[in-house]
C-alpha cells in the first residue's frame, strides 16, 4: 500500500473534465441546431413566406379577439376575421362551412355543430393538397402558438400561392373549429364536397410558442417530399415513435385526417411548452423565426405535392442531419442497412482480434463492462432521481431550470458508465465492446420495426469503421476512433435535446403517482450511457474508479441546485379548478395538481373568500366543500317510445341552456342501437359508451336509444359549462403567480333509461 501523490488523480480530473466539455459542446451543437432562421420582412418578394406579414393575424386573433373557444362570440369574430383577410387576397375561392354530425370511434361518438373557414387556391387539376390549422383555443387561452400562430402561416401561405403561377394541383386549407373539444371541425370537413379532391395533407399545430417546427408525424411516406422541398427540414423519427407510443398526452387533428388521407404530414412548434394551454400562449412569448420557420416549411412542402403530388413511395425512417437536410427511407432499406452494417462490424471485430488489436478474452471484458456501465448509467440516476424526491423532498425542482437535471443526471449516468467498467478488464478493446453494446441495440430496434435505431446504425456503421481502420493503423488508432465518434454523438445529442425540450414541459401535465424525477433521470440518462458506450474508450488511461468517483461527486453537488422550489412565474405549476355539482350532493370544489406535486396548503386563502367553504385535503387533491348549488340544471325528459322484440326504445330530450358540452354515458352492453346518423362503435365490453355533444343547440338536443331487456337501464348525464359560477370565480385571481389553472365546471344527474 501506498501513500496517493499529488498527481494521482490529475488523469481522472482530466477525463472527467474533457467529457463534460464534450457533452457542454454537443448540448450547445443541438441548440444551435434547433434555432429558427432570422424573420422575412414585409418587403419580402411576394411568392415568399414573411413573418412579418402573418405577424399582424397573429395580433388580432390574440389581443382583438382572445379566447376563441368553440361556439362562443369570440369564435364567430375569428371567422369573420379569417374570412375577411382571405377574401382580400385575389384569386382565392372562400366559403364557410356551417356543419352538423357525428364522428365515432371505438368509445363513443362526438356529436357536434362546427363553422370551418374553408379556402382554396385552384389548380390544373381538381386534385388537391389539404392544409390545415384549427383556430379555436382551450378555455381562458388567448392561444399566440395554439394556435393562432400555424393560422396566420396558412394565411400567408395562401397569399404567397395566389401571387405565384398556377400549380398542377389546388390547394385547399381547413381552418378549422373545435379542435380543443374533440376534434369537430376536421370531423366536418371530412364531409365537405372538396374532400373527394384531397391526395395529402399538411396538418399544423403547437404544442409550446417557440423553436423551429417539428415533423410529429408523418402517414404514407410523406415526410419524403418535405424532406426534399423544405429549406431547413428538422425532425426525427424518434419523435414520431414516442408521439405513437401515446407517451404525450396531447393530440392533434392528424388523428382525425389520417383515416380519411392515407399521406399526411403532422407539424408543429414544440419549445417552450410551459405556456402551452396557459395564460403564458401569448404574442410576445412566440420566438421570432418560429413563424418563418413553419412558413417556409409549409409553403415549400405544398408547392412540392402541389407541383408533383404525393411520393408514389415514401420512408418510414426519417431524421434530418444538422437540420440542413434530412435522410428519408423505407422500414424494408432500415432492414438491408442494418444487415449490412451488423455485418460489417462482425468483420470489423474479427480483424482486429486477428491484427491482434486485443484478444478474445479482453473482448469479453469489453463487452461485460459496457453492458454493465449502461446498466449503472442508468440506475444511478434514477436512485438519484428517488433521493432528490422522497429524500430531500424536493420532486420536480428541475422544473423552472432544465439544465439542472441534464447536469445532475448526466454526471450520474457518466458515473455509472465508468463504475461499471472497474470490475472488468479489457481496455484495449473497450470500442470494440461500445461497437458490440450498439451492435445488439441496432439488431433489437430492427427486429422490433423500431425507426429510431437509426442512432444504433449511425454508431455501428462509424464505429465498425474506425475499428477496423485501427486494427490496420494502430498509430491512428485514437484519431480514428475520435473521428467516428462524432457523427452518432451528434445525432444522438439533437435527438435528445428534442425529447427533453418536450418531456420536461409536459411534466407539468402527467399527474402519475409518484413524481416524474425517475422518469426524467431515465430520459437523460440514456443519452448519456448509450454515448459513454463509445465515448469512454477515447480516454483509455483514465483510471475508471476515480474517474467514476470524480463524476458521482459532481453529482451530488448539482443535488444542490435542483434541490428548490420547482416552480416560477414564467414555469408554472398546473392545476385544474375542478367545480362540480352532483345530484343530491354537496356542491365542491376541487383543487387537482395536474403533475404529482400536490397543491399546497397555502392554497387555503385564495378560497378563503368563497361562502360557507371547508378545506380539507385528500392525497395530492385539496377539496372544498361549498354550501348550496349555483349551476342550474337543464331539463331532462326520458320517455318509452315503443318495443321491438327483445329492445325497445326510449326518446331522451335536454332542454335549452347556457351549457357548452353534454356528455351521456350509457352501458355499452345495454345498447343496441341509437339515432345518430351513425353506426354504433365495434367495440364490446362491459365498459361504457359515451355520447359527447359540443356546442349543442341552444333549443335543446335530442336522442333516441335502442336499449336491450326490460329493465331499466342506468346512465349519466354530465352538463358542462365554459365558466366558474361567480361565487368562485374570483379563486383563480386568487392563485399564486408561480400557479396557473384550468378549469373543469359540471353539473352530474343518474338517469334511468
Amino acid at each position: 500500500m501506498h501513500a496517493q501523490t499529488p498527481t494521482s488523480w490529475s488523469r481522472p480530473a482530466l477525463a472527467s473534465g474533457v467529457v463534460a466539455l464534450l457533452s457542454l459542446a454537443l448540448a450547445g451543437l443541438a441548440a444551435l441546431i434547433a434555432q429558427p432562421p432570422e424573420p422575412a420582412p414585409a418587403d419580402a418578394p411576394a411568392t415568399a413566406f414573411s413573418e412579418a406579414r402573418a405577424l399582424p393575424l397573429v395580433r388580432q386573433l390574440t389581443e382583438d379577439i382572445g379566447p376563441r373557444v368553440t361556439g362562443t362570440p369570440s369564435a364567430a369574430r375569428t371567422v369573420d376575421a379569417l374570412t375577411t383577410v382571405l377574401r382580400a387576397i385575389p384569386g382565392v375561392v372562400v366559403e364557410v362551412q356551417d356543419a352538423s354530425g357525428v364522428h365515432v370511434d371505438p368509445t363513443g361518438a362526438l356529436v357536434y355543430r362546427a363553422r370551418n373557414v374553408l379556402a382554396r387556391v385552384p389548380g390544373r387539376r381538381t386534385e388537391a393538397v389539404l392544409v390545415a390549422a384549427h383556430y379555436d383555443t382551450a378555455p381562458g387561452i388567448v392561444g399566440a402558438g395554439d394556435n393562432a400562430a400555424p393560422v396566420a402561416a396558412a394565411v400567408e401561405l395562401a397569399r404567397a400561392l395566389a401571387s405565384g403561377p398556377p400549380l398542377e394541383r389546388s390547394v385547399v386549407f381547413n381552418f378549422s373549429d373545435g379542435e380543443e373539444a374533440g376534434g369537430s371541425g376536421a370531423a366536418a370537413f371530412l364531409h365537405h364536397p372538396w374532400t373527394r379532391d384531397v391526395v395529402a395533407f399538411l396538418n399544423l399545430d403547437s404544442a409550446g410558442p417557440g423553436g423551429r417546427t417539428l415533423v410529429f408525424q408523418s402517414a404514407g411516406g410523406l415526410v419524403a417530399a418535405y424532406a426534399s422541398a423544405a429549406p431547413l427540414p428538422f425532425g426525427t423519427v424518434v419523435a414520431q415513435d414516442i408521439f405513437q407510443a401515446g407517451l404525450v398526452p396531447s393530440g392533434t387533428d392528424f388523428e382525425l385526417y389520417r383515416p380519411a388521407y392515407p399521406r399526411g404530414l403532422d407539424l408543429a412548434l414544440y419549445e417552450d411548452g410551459y405556456a402551452y394551454h396557459t395564460p403564458l400562449d401569448r404574442l410576445e412569448r412566440l420566438e421570432p423565426g418560429s413563424l418563418q420557420h413553419l412558413g417556409d416549411s409549409v409553403l415549400a412542402t405544398a408547392r412540392e405535392l402541389a407541383t408533383r403530388g404525393p411520393p408514389s413511395e415514401g420512408g418510414s425512417v426519417f431524421y434530418d442531419l444538422a437540420g440542413r437536410t434530412m435522410l428519408v427511407y423505407s422500414r424494408g432499406t432500415a432492414l438491408v442497412l442494418a444487415g449490412v452494417t451488423l455485418a460489417a462490424a462482425v468483420a470489423a471485430v474479427l480483424v482486429a482480434l486477428r491484427r491482434r488489436a486485443f484478444t478474445a478474452r479482453e473482448l469479453g471484458g469489453a463487452v461485460a463492462s459496457t453492458f454493465t456501465g449502461l446498466l449503472l448509467g442508468l440506475v444511478l440516476p434514477m436512485v438519484a432521481a428517488l433521493v432528490l424526491a422522497y429524500v430531500l423532498r424536493r420532486p420536480h425542482g428541475w422544473y423552472a431550470a432544465p439544465w439542472t437535471a441534464v447536469a445532475c443526471f448526466g454526471a450520474f449516468s457518466l458515473a455509472g458508465s465508468w463504475l461499471g467498467r472497474v470490475p472488468f478488464g479489457g481496455a484495449r478493446a473497450g470500442w470494440a465492446g461500445g461497437v458490440v453494446g450498439w451492435g445488439v441495440f441496432l439488431a433489437l430496434a430492427t427486429a422490433f420495426g423500431v425507426g429510431s435505431g437509426y442512432l444504433a446504425l449511425w454508431a455501428v456503421a462509424w464505429g465498425a469503421a474506425a475499428l477496423a481502420l485501427g486494427a490496420w493503423l494502430p498509430r491512428y488508432r485514437m484519431v480514428l476512433q475520435a473521428l467516428a465518434f462524432a457523427p452518432p454523438a451528434i445525432l444522438l445529442a439533437a435527438a435528445s435535446s428534442n425529447v427533453l425540450s418536450v418531456f420536461i414541459p409536459v411534466a407539468g401535465r402527467i399527474p402519475l403517482a409518484i413524481p416524474f424525477d425517475p422518469i426524467l433521470a431515465a430520459l437523460v440518462a440514456l443519452p448519456f450511457a448509450t454515448g459513454a458506450m463509445l465515448g469512454l474508450p477515447l480516454a483509455p488511461d483514465a483510471p475508471p474508479s476515480r474517474t467514476g468517483l470524480l463524476c458521482l461527486a459532481a453529482g451530488i453537488v448539482l443535488l444542490a441546485p435542483m434541490a428548490r422550489f420547482p416552480y416560477t412565474r414564467e414555469h408554472p405549476k398546473r392545476i385544474t379548478l375542478e367545480y362540480l355539482e352532483a345530484e343530491g350532493q354537496q356542491p365542491e370544489l376541487l383543487i387537482r395538481s395536474r403533475d404529482s406535486v400536490p397543491p399546497p396548503e397555502s392554497l387555503g386563502p385564495a378560497v378563503a373568500g368563497v361562502p360557507g367553504v371547508q378545506l380539507e385535503r385528500e392525497g395530492r387533491m385539496l377539496r372544498a366543500r361549498l354550501a348550496t348549488p349555483a349551476l342550474p340544471m337543464p331539463t331532462v325528459e326520458v320517455t318509452p317510445s315503443g318495443v321491438a322484440g327483445p329492445e325497445r326504445t326510449v326518446s331522451l330530450r335536454v332542454g335549452p341552456g347556457d351549457y357548452a358540452i353534454l356528455d351521456l354515458k350509457v352501458p355499452r352492453a345495454a345498447l343496441a342501437g341509437w339515432s345518430l346518423d351513425a353506426p354504433l362503435p365495434q367495440a364490446s365490453g362491459d365498459d361504457s359508451t359515451w355520447i359527447r355533444v359540443v356546442n349543442p343547440p341552444r333549443d335543446g338536443w335530442s336522442l333516441q336509444l335502442q336499449l336491450r331487456g326490460e329493465a331499466p337501464v342506468p346512465a349519466e348525464l354530465v352538463v358542462r359549462y365554459a365558466e366558474l359560477p361567480a361565487h368562485v370565480a374570483g379563486v383563480s385571481a386568487a392563485l399564486p403567480d408561480w400557479m396557473v389553472a384550468r378549469t373543469d365546471v359540471s353539473r352530474s344527474a343518474p338517469l334511468k333509461l
